[in-house]
């Protein structure tokens, strides 16, 4: 869990937005550690 925003920078993320954010950061980290 990470700790709440501050409320000046407070955006209304739907969790579908969060769960793409999730995903291309996660997929990023795995081409970065699967580069050839």
């Amino acid at each position: 869990m990470r700790p709440p925003i501050p409320q000046g920078q407070q955006q209304q993320q739907s969790p579908h937005q969060f769960l793409i954010q999730t995903l291309e950061a996660s997929g990023r980290a795995i081409a970065s550690s699967t580069s050839f």
